[in-house]
């Protein structure tokens, strides 16, 4: 069996409920989110996905980015450095979107430095809730 398929088939999930509320599921999700592994993935390393819905799944999106997005601008890995550089995904993920755009700009100082407020506290917080 597939590792990264084994939660769906537990009897729990018979029928397929979202992990997150329980209706339908018609989506999988990733887990850990993706926003959180470099590309391509490390050996040995395997996002496994779970059933949700598509309302769920739609919800945690943006957290996703934005925790991706800090995570990458606070760290100094060759992944993250490529990730805010020109052509990287944040980076591009930046030029696209307005509101990402936004919320890690308006937090860097002068000097440089990243300042986590309640809001980057807050995403930070339901993904890693979600993840757990």
């Amino acid at each position: 069996m597939d590792p990264r398929k084994w939660l769906p088939s537990m009897p729990l999930f018979g029928k397929r409920g979202c992990v997150y509320c329980g209706a339908p599921a018609d989506t999988s999700d990733h887990t850990p989110p993706r926003s959180l592994l470099p590309t391509p993935f490390p050996d040995g390393v395997q996002a496994m996905t779970i059933p949700a819905c598509s309302s769920c799944n739609a919800g945690f999106s943006q957290d996703e980015t934005r925790t991706g997005a800090v995570v990458s601008t606070v760290s100094f890995t060759e992944a993250d450095r490529r990730a805010t550089a020109p052509g990287g995904w944040l980076h591009s993920a930046m030029e696209r979107d307005v509101s990402l755009h936004e919320f890690i700009s308006s937090r860097l100082g002068s000097d440089g430095i990243f300042r986590p407020d309640q809001a980057v506290i807050a995403s930070l917080s339901r993904i890693m809730t979600k993840t757990a």
